[in-house]
């Protein structure tokens, strides 16, 4: 799995050489880590109030998002409305990290995770951050699909 994540890596980023083996990787791990919770909390929460407070935290004013290829925003105003919308058609989700490989070169990560709701059952995300210099998110870029097998949770 990590082989496929890094040609990915390659094949988004393009450098000549490999931008996710640098040793400067930890921040960007743990700025991936810090996305993935907060979609946890916005999967399990009661109330939009509970996790609007960190999209200003976490995402730069002119974040884009990108979702199975359609831009649905291109300004950080358009999570607020893009989460609702997902919270009403799936309901309360779950995340398992299935692996997540830091490109800082690039200032990117790229991570793979499963998500099930009860209202549409499991998938699995393959996600594209990128960051700008102060470490908030300047893009998201994700692709989902159903996935009916079960899936193990990697050891990050």
């Amino acid at each position: 799995m990590k082989f496929i994540l890094t040609l990915l890596c390659l094949l988004v980023y393009g450098n000549s050489q490999n931008p996710c083996l640098a040793t400067d990787s930890k921040a960007y791990i743990e700025a991936g880590k810090r996305y993935i919770q907060f979609m946890i909390n916005v999967g399990q929460a009661q109330d939009e109030e509970s996790y609007l407070s960190e999209i200003p935290i976490l995402f730069s004013e002119n974040c884009q998002k990108i979702e199975n290829g359609t831009i649905l925003f291109k300004t950080s105003n358009g999570f607020q409305s893009q989460l609702k919308a997902a919270r009403k058609a799936v309901g309360v989700w779950n995340i398992s990290i299935l692996d997540l490989l830091p490109c800082p070169i690039d200032q990117g990560c790229v991570i793979l995770f499963s998500w099930t709701s009860d209202k549409i059952g499991p998938h699995l995300t393959m996600i594209i951050l990128k960051f700008d210099s102060t470490m908030k998110i300047k893009e998201v870029n994700e692709v989902f699909n159903r996935f009916d097998a079960p899936l193990k949770e990697s050891q990050l």
